[in-house]
C-alpha cells in the first residue's frame, strides 16, 4: 500500500488549532497510510513540547523546528 507525506505547519494556536488537529488525525486515519512531517514554526506557546510528547510513541512523525516564524 502506498503512503503519502502529510507536512503540515503549526505555529501557537495549541488548544483552537494543533491539538484537534493530531487529536483527529491519529483517531481517524491508519498510521500506516501516512508520514507525517510536522514544523514547528517558532511557536511561543506550549506547542513545542507537546508536539514532542505526542510524537514520542509514534514512528510515522518527523518534527522540524524552526526558532522563528517563517
Amino acid at each position: 500500500m502506498k503512503k503519502v507525506a502529510i507536512i503540515t505547519l503549526a505555529f501557537n494556536k495549541l488548544e483552537e488549532a494543533t491539538k484537534p488537529y493530531l487529536k483527529s488525525l491519529y483517531q481517524f486515519t491508519d498510521t500506516d497510510m501516512f508520514d507525517l512531517i510536522l514544523v514547528n514554526n517558532g511557536s511561543t506557546d506550549e506547542t513545542q513540547k507537546f508536539i514532542e510528547n505526542f510524537a514520542s510513541d509514534k514512528s510515522n512523525i518527523i518534527i522540524i523546528e524552526n526558532s522563528e516564524n517563517l
